[in-house]
């Protein structure tokens, strides 16, 4: 048609005109040893702003000529390069809105750096250990600082306060181990994305009021800081906060009450954590959320029902490369209709209950490869469910031993049982302090629903809660044992049905010491240190080392 060749040749003069654009200004002033060009250059704002801009790259150099009107500065790994000079140069030009100087062994950002058109500064992997006010007042405009794998130890609060324009502000891999600065400045108000990771907090707690000051941040990044526990208000002020990184910390649970101040978060991501266990509504009914994922978590043994409750826009959940996780609540995914990924892949999950993926609409994929899967009876809907041929064959037994390494498509459905088995929910040995609550979570599998009993190394049985109050413990109807004052002993959790019985033991040793606080994993290593003292025997090796600062 007319209008396609219109618009073709329209394309095809602005390219030609282009290409002459850039012949243009390859030639006049570019020094020998640079590369002169016009390059495609992306704005430092969150509204993605594409130009082609005259850019200078030169490596390695001494003295350097920069043309007047070149826009975009790159010397990454210019050791040599006279800063002086360059300061003085940066002063004279008028058009350069991006300079790079990762690399170029600078110890200090000189305080006589003056640019009024500059919006990006990189100075990545250098030597830095500070940024002062009166270097950052000489670029009023900028919006985009990146000091990345320097060696920066401190910031004082007043250091951005004449920052208003600034939008992204990448300090990752630093030496920071506070966040003092950061609630003590006025002048990152317009600041939409923070990223801070590998700076290992001193005081591994997010405070109350952190980020009261940032309220127009979206995106936060805030992984393999150490961070042990995070504050019901330490992300009040981030309502507009969509992308929330707390990957590689020591969490040991979801930070749900402070979660609730983020009702615009999209994207969550905690992996690399020490998170135990997800129970009721451990993301607050947060509406907006697309992904989380909960990764390579070494002690996550249980996803509870209504874990992931009523969130409407959640389309994919991570959970795989968790070694311990063996159970998923029928209705942890409750209130879920995008949900469109599960990936559970190489975790311990043996069995899947049909209810689990009952009421998602628009699930298409559930990853399940390199689990140990229990191919009874409880598992044959699985069969039907998996419509790819590829995800299919990634679905193999490991149980019973007549199927073992079969695929579970392969199985057939009349030459299964429905007996019970008892999910690793809980440690084969723990080693505790009188002083503290021991939690026993039980959960099963089989058809019809296997009815749990506890039995104590007294002798005695737990059937019911009015059973459990008589010996200082509670029990709800899911199964979890919680012994209020603790003794040493066995505590074995037995499930039945009409078609057989599975029990589970757990070997409990109660240290009558108020300061001390070890919980046991399967592997029987000790997850907290406290004062120096030591205890032997063939089933436990327990070695305390010195006392260190404890945080409440």
């Amino acid at each position: 048609t007319l209008d396609m060749k219109f618009s073709s040749l329209v394309t095809l003069i602005s390219v030609f005109s282009f290409v002459l654009a850039q012949e243009e200004w390859l030639n006049p002033s570019c020094p020998q040893i640079c590369d002169c060009r016009m390059t495609e250059w992306v704005a430092p704002t969150p509204e993605v702003v594409t130009s082609w801009r005259k850019t200078e790259q030169c490596r390695n150099v001494k003295d350097v000529s920069i043309p007047d009107d070149a826009e975009v500065l790159n010397f990454d790994g210019s050791s040599r390069i006279k800063i002086p000079q360059l300061v003085q140069r940066m002063a004279e030009l008028n058009n350069v809105v991006d300079l790079s100087l990762t690399s170029c062994n600078l110890s200090s950002l000189d305080s006589g750096w003056k640019s009024t058109s500059l919006l990006r500064l990189n100075l990545n992997e250098n030597a830095l250990t500070e940024v002062s006010e009166s270097s950052i007042r000489g670029f009023p405009n900028l919006e985009e600082l990146t000091i990345e794998r320097n060696i920066l130890k401190h910031i004082e609060s007043s250091t951005f306060r004449n920052a208003s324009n600034l939008k992204s502000l990448q300090l990752d891999s630093n030496l920071l181990d506070s966040l003092d600065w950061l609630n003590g400045t006025d002048g990152l108000n317009g600041l939409t994305k923070l990223f801070l990771g590998g700076n290992r907090l001193k005081y591994p707690i997010l405070v109350n009021g952190t980020f009261s000051k940032l309220a127009s941040l979206r995106d936060l990044v805030l992984d393999g800081m150490g961070i042990r526990r995070i504050k019901g208000g330490a992300f009040k002020g981030l309502e507009l906060l969509e992308t929330l990184d707390l990957d590689g910390n020591a969490l040991q649970s979801i930070p749900s009450e402070a979660l609730r101040f983020l009702p615009k978060l999209k994207f969550l991501n905690m992996n690399d954590n020490l998170i135990k266990q997800l129970g009721d509504k451990s993301f607050s009914e947060m509406r907006n959320l697309v992904s989380i994922e909960l990764t390579n978590q070494p002690e996550l043994r249980l996803v509870d029902d209504r874990s992931f409750f009523n969130l409407k826009s959640l389309e994919r959940v991570l959970l795989f490369g968790n070694p311990m996780l063996s159970y998923i609540g029928k209705n942890a995914f409750v209130s879920c209709p995008e949900l469109s990924l599960i990936d559970l892949h190489d975790t311990m999950i043996e069995s899947l209950d049909k209810d689990v993926v009952d009421g998602l609409p628009s699930l298409v994929s559930i990853e399940m490869k390199g689990n140990p899967i229990n191919c009874n009876c409880v598992m044959m809907w699985l069969k039907d469910w998996l419509v790819d041929q590829t995800a299919r064959d990634k679905v193999v037994c490991a149980s019973p031993p007549r199927y073992r390494l079969s695929r579970l498509v392969d199985v057939n459905d009349n030459d299964v049982t429905c007996a019970p088995t008892v999910q690793p929910t809980f440690p084969l040995r723990m080693v505790v302090p009188d002083t503290q609550q021991v939690v026993l979570n039980c959960r099963t599998f089989g058809i019809p629903q296997p009815k749990i009993v506890w039995f104590l190394s007294s002798g005695d049985i737990i059937r019911n809660q009015t059973e459990a109050q008589r010996h200082q413990m509670s029990l709800d109807g899911s199964g979890t044992l919680t012994i209020l004052k603790p003794k040493s002993g066995d505590y074995a959790c037995t499930a039945e049905n009409n078609r057989g019985m599975a029990s589970r033991k757990v070997s409990v040793q109660v240290l009558h010491s108020t300061t001390v606080k070890v919980i046991y994993t399967d592997k029987v290593e000790p997850i907290s240190v406290f004062p120096s003292w030591e205890v032997e025997s063939p089933e436990y090796n327990i070695s305390l080392l010195e006392p260190q600062q404890t945080y409440k």
